[in-house]
């Protein structure tokens, strides 16, 4: 399945936990075995729809479940927000919808193959331009956009161009910006409204 990832191709890393059932990535394998699909659901805080979108417009849509010591690539076919009527797990009845806990969202998988986790490193996360594997490692994120391969930084912002600075001319040597209808007109200055001959030898003088 990792053959069929192009080069910059989006795609989201979402971090599953083990507490509720512990082989639960076979039982979802067990099910697409079974039916040729399952549905994977997500508790909790969700990525963007934005995000989602991106990966879904890919020619195949591929997601990432990573568990510590384990990551697992799978095809996505659907994504959907309502509960499925069927084609998940048993578990998901008797630990969630029976204790009135729902997945926020839900991804229908129709392949999932495991990789080595330093294939992690091939993906980058978007809006950092770190490799997926460090950020999983120093990030408690519950999921991750990345493209595969190198990416350019969703966040980076175009630098703004300094404005140009003009070169002032200098007024003539006895001379002063101060200087008005030849008095000093530098307020708090000792020789203000005082008639200002020689600017040249004023230590305030601004030419």
């Amino acid at each position: 399945m990792l053959k069929e990832l192009q080069q910059g191709q989006r795609l989201l890393i979402l971090r599953y936990g083990k507490q509720i059932v512990e082989n639960c990535i076979k039982l979802h394998q067990d099910i697409i075995d079974e039916i040729g699909y399952c549905w994977f659901g997500k508790l909790g805080t969700i990525p963007s729809k934005k995000s989602i979108e991106e990966m879904l417009d890919e020619e195949k849509p591929m997601m990432v479940l990573y568990a510590r010591g384990a990551a697992y690539i799978c095809s996505v076919e659907v994504v959907t927000y309502d509960k499925p009527e069927n084609g998940y797990p048993d578990y998901y009845q008797t630990e969630l919808f029976d204790r009135l806990l729902y997945p926020s969202i839900y991804f229908k998988l129709t392949s999932i193959q495991e990789i080595e986790i330093g294939i992690l490193n091939k993906f980058t996360v978007i809006s950092s331009g770190n490799s997926a594997a460090n950020t999983l490692m120093h990030s408690m994120s519950s999921f991750l956009f990345v493209s595969y391969g190198k990416s350019v930084m969703v966040d980076e912002k175009p630098k703004k161009k300094e404005p140009r600075k003009t070169k002032r001319e200098l007024l003539p040597e006895n001379d002063c910006v101060y200087k008005k209808d030849g008095k000093c007109g530098l307020r708090g200055f000792v020789s203000y409204q005082f008639e200002c001959e020689r600017p040249s030898t004023c230590m305030r003088q601004k030419r």
